[in-house]
């Protein structure tokens, strides 16, 4: 550090703008702010985004916050900046949609100008109050030059669905990407106005890192960007504690550069305490030939003998003559036709809060319909043995997987409907042989497959995609584990010993 440089007029701009953060919430409309997906960052949580920027040592930056908020992201930039680095000039383009916020941000930024020039930096500064993506077109045709592109780009975006003919979801096709929520519309954008080598920084939902819904984004991302790093948090909770945002997230940063095959993983509980750090090849993050380019995020757990096992599987659910389809009944599109009764003409409604132990329980007071009208044959199926798997789970529950068996000894209706927070394993439509159910259950509900789907995917969500891509032994092998199994499922221990007895017998793929 030079001798000139003070870092307590550094650290009191990190306090105040904290100050402005929780004030500036506190004045925030809580129905517009959740519409809007407006949740400033904590400076603790600020200070570790910027942290995750590859920068080269250089006199000059441009800084480019496209959700600047009160400017927490910008002042954790520019303090990392001024301690590492000689930077002796930063220009900052800060763009905040909601005028309210205006007067935070300028003082942030105004002090932020006195304490650089304490430290021998002159800031210059531009507070644009607009939509990012409104603005989008002026930012580019201003700084997309290679002569003044951005050097920097820091950001916690709004999250949000985004229509399907929405003026945002246009402009991100007319860029050459379809973007269907706001922060992957937000990154798009923001890597086009990135200069060659330079570095971007965000705090985002992990839900992009796998799932159809994201496949042109990820194909985006990893074509304009290097992925250098990436940080997990264990606890959704932590990040925005004073927010009640429960969505998990990660950081993610990355150079405008060719992919040069080194990933960093780190983990930590929250944004304070001490990191898990691994280094990976980048053909370990997204696999060779994957077509749905799906950013697995190992743990450290991925040179486990289960994963390992997971891995050389050669079976998916297709191979062995089986589809998965979300559950068919909508249940707010079709409340007329559900009723708690199971009166002769109606045929079981089975939903995730019908699952106990491995198997379907019906009917159950759950304060769900358990019933549905025959008459909606094209959201039935017949009453035969299916294999469903929970399609949301909580970040705190055992399993993410959570698979059971719906018995059709239950009813002697002739056909049942599964709600859609529900996935159905089934053959054309068709039900499954006993054992092939059974061992299906014993093996989604097996920590080897917990393991593997906490490991590699992004979700508390199990999207059938998800399950498409997962493999699986043979269907022979699913048998033997399944023959005469009661369905009801016993302790995790003896699923487990049934799991790995098979599959240590070398009989796999038998």
């Amino acid at each position: 550090m030079e001798q000139s440089m003070k870092p307590s007029t550094l650290s009191l701009v990190l306090s105040n703008t904290e100050q402005r953060r929780q004030e500036a919430t506190k004045s925030l409309n809580s129905i517009t702010q959740k519409s809007d997906g407006q949740f400033f960052t904590p400076m603790a949580l600020a200070q570790l985004i910027a942290s995750t920027l590859e920068v080269s040592p250089q006199k000059s930056f441009r800084i480019l916050d496209p959700g600047a908020g009160v400017g927490s992201l910008t002042v954790a930039l520019v303090n990392r900046l001024l301690i590492e680095n000689q930077t002796r000039d930063i220009e900052i383009i800060a763009v905040e949609k909601d005028v309210s916020v205006i007067p935070f941000l300028e003082k942030t930024l105004k002090e932020l100008v006195k304490s650089a020039l304490a430290n021998n930096c002159k800031i210059n500064f531009q507070i644009i109050n607009g939509d990012f993506f409104s603005l989008f077109t002026t930012l580019d045709n201003n700084y997309r030059g290679e002569d003044i592109p951005f050097d920097l780009i820091i950001m916690n975006p709004p999250y949000g669905k985004i229509g399907n003919q929405s003026p945002e979801r246009i402009l991100c096709r007319n860029f050459g990407v379809d973007c269907s929520n706001l922060y992957s519309g937000f990154v798009a954008l923001a890597t086009r106005l990135l200069k060659k080598g330079g570095a971007i920084a965000a705090i985002t939902p992990r839900s992009f890192m796998n799932g159809p819904y994201f496949l042109d984004f990820r194909k985006d991302l990893l074509k304009h960007l290097d992925l250098t790093r990436i940080h997990l948090f264990d606890s959704r909770s932590s990040l925005f504690a004073d927010t009640g945002v429960l969505q998990e997230n990660v950081i993610f940063s990355g150079i405008k550069q060719p992919q040069r095959g080194k990933v960093v993983v780190t983990t930590s509980k929250d944004h304070e305490t001490n990191f898990l750090t691994n280094t990976y090849n980048f053909e370990q993050i997204v696999l060779p030939g994957d077509s749905q380019m799906f950013i697995r995020l190992p743990s450290g757990d991925e040179t486990n003998g289960d994963i390992k096992i997971m891995e050389s599987l050669p079976f998916t659910l297709e191979d062995l003559g089986l589809t998965v389809s979300t559950g068919r009944v909508v249940d707010f599109r079709v409340k007329e036709f559900l009723s708690l009764s199971t009166e002769v003409g109606r045929v079981p409604l089975i939903y995730p809060g019908n699952f106990a132990g491995g198997v379907v329980e019906w009917p159950l007071e759950i304060k769900k319909p358990q019933s549905i009208s025959k008459d909606l044959n094209a959201l039935l199926l017949p009453n035969e043995m299916f294999v469903l798997i929970k399609r949301f789970s909580s970040k705190e529950e055992r399993r993410r997987i959570v698979a059971a068996v719906w018995n059709p000894e239950q009813s002697s209706a002739e056909f049942v409907g599964f709600e859609n927070h529900l996935n159905v394993i089934h053959s054309n439509n068709l039900g499954l042989p006993k054992d092939l159910a059974t061992g299906l259950s014993y093996w989604l509900n097996s920590s080897m497959v917990d393991k593997y789907f906490r490991v590699f995917s992004g979700h508390t969500q199990v999207n059938a995609t998800d399950l498409r891509s997962m493999k699986f032994p043979s269907k022979s092998v699913l048998e033997k584990i399944g023959k005469g199994k009661s369905l009801l499922l016993p302790s995790q221990e003896s699923i487990d010993n049934e799991i790995n007895k098979h599959l240590t017998e070398k009989i796999a793929v038998a």
